[in-house]
């Protein structure tokens, strides 16, 4: 077991009476630490955001009294530096030399986080571009591949029969007599 978690790439923790009891070297990274000796010892609470505290202290709760895990969340930490990241974790009641405590797995999603951002701000601007044109623009999908081997006549035929017309802003709508 002990191998299986030294070989885990997500950090691992283990905290007992809510303090940090075991953390392997990439729960270190995550936390901005260079060494054990900063975090061995400190309360979990020490590095969740405040806006976080109320769930993680209900879910420690919950593990510890009715010793069920914990259902994966996304929570905010605090690393030792202040920096603010983005975390997944999920928790089981564990066993720590021989007393109560919690086994957490994190995982830093604050990359993810960022581009799920950026792709949003992506997909707004293009929304708007499409719906504020004042050219017709549209987005056929089609439902089966169109072979490409196949005379052009046949390729154009397939793709009448197998493609439909998925989406178009109100200029195109307009243009064949329909309002949005």
């Amino acid at each position: 077991y002990r191998r299986l978690v030294d070989l885990s790439p997500d950090p691992i923790i283990v905290h007992s009476d809510e303090r940090i009891v075991y953390i392997k070297q990439a729960g270190l990274k995550l936390l901005g630490a260079v060494n054990a000796e900063q975090i061995l010892g400190r309360r979990i609470l020490d590095f969740v955001h405040p806006d976080a505290i109320a769930t993680i202290n209900n879910q420690i709760r919950q593990i510890y009294l009715e010793g069920n895990d914990a259902p994966l969340i996304e929570e905010k930490f605090i690393r030792l530096n202040g920096e603010i990241i983005d975390v997944e974790v999920a928790a089981i009641p564990f066993t720590y030399h021989e007393k109560p405590a919690i086994q957490a797995v994190i995982r830093d999603i604050t990359e993810r986080k960022r581009s799920d951002v950026k792709l949003r701000k992506s997909e707004e601007r293009y929304r708007a571009f499409v719906e504020q044109s004042s050219e017709a623009i549209w987005r056929f999908e089609i439902e089966k591949p169109v072979q490409v081997n196949s005379a052009e006549d046949e390729q154009i035929d397939q793709f009448y029969e197998c493609t439909y017309l998925a989406e178009c802003n109100d200029v195109m709508a307009q243009m064949y007599g329909y309002s949005h």
